[in-house]
């Protein structure tokens, strides 16, 4: 199944900076992390929280032996048939400029994350 780049955080480490150095870790892809967004958090048994850049460098590459594939999407046309179930609740939300908190399944719309 086709999902975004992921991981854990660090001890010591923010958010953010875990998710430049996952980036890095599985794709070669390098972020600023002053240029993420944090736009979602995913909540069932753990906390998944989703980030957005419009800013990166790089080049496409897999550097984690467990991942077979990166490939970029359109944004007009996600494989939500070929991903997680219920990416298509919350990412074309978030896609839209709406920040969203997702609760076992509830979605909730908000204005900021605290």
């Amino acid at each position: 199944l086709w999902a975004g780049i992921g991981g854990y955080v660090e001890e010591g480490e923010s958010l953010e900076e875990a998710v430049v150095r996952e980036a890095v870790e599985e794709t070669g892809i390098h972020f600023d992390k002053t240029k993420l967004k944090k736009v979602a958090e995913i909540i069932t048994s753990f906390q998944l929280n989703v980030f957005i850049t419009d800013h990166w460098s790089g080049e496409l590459t897999i550097k984690d032996p467990t991942i077979q594939e990166l490939r970029w999407f359109p944004v007009n046309d996600l494989p939500f048939d070929q991903m997680y179930p219920g990416n298509d609740k919350w990412l074309p939300k978030i896609l839209e400029g709406k920040l969203v908190r997702l609760i076992n399944d509830q979605l909730h719309k908000i204005i900021r994350f605290d």
